[in-house]
């Protein structure tokens, strides 16, 4: 059995590294939603539905100039594009948004692009 210690014993190099752990494949984006709309469960869902895991969701003290509420997610991918899509999908405004990388959509396009240059050269 575990014993529980309280948060004052546990040594942390710092807040911001204990709710945003340092990761290389990962993706911040900044998400308003209306104040009777916001449900935690529902962006996790609209994230998870392309297949990327939500690493944090943290409720900001910000709000918009509409009076919208800004919640902060990082989500375990390079590329932040389908993450929009999908939540944009659930009703949900994608107001900022950054990437360690290429996004995956992008890497596509390139492929394709590359595949047809090939077919025209034949």
């Amino acid at each position: 059995m575990y014993k529980l210690q309280s948060l004052d014993s546990v040594q942390v190099a710092g807040e911001c590294q204990l709710l945003y752990p340092a990761s290389s494949d990962r993706a911040e984006l900044l998400v308003a939603v209306r104040p009777g709309d916001y449900s935690a469960t529902s962006i996790a869902r609209a994230v998870e539905d392309c297949d990327v895991h939500l690493v944090n969701l943290n409720l900001t003290s910000a709000r918009t100039t509409s009076g919208d509420l800004v919640v902060a997610l990082r989500v375990a991918c390079e590329g932040t594009d389908a993450v929009t899509r999908s939540l944009e999908r659930y009703g949900y405004t994608v107001i900022a948004a950054s990437g360690a990388g290429v996004s995956v959509g992008d890497e596509e396009s390139r492929r394709r692009a590359a595949e047809l240059l090939h077919l025209l050269e034949i």
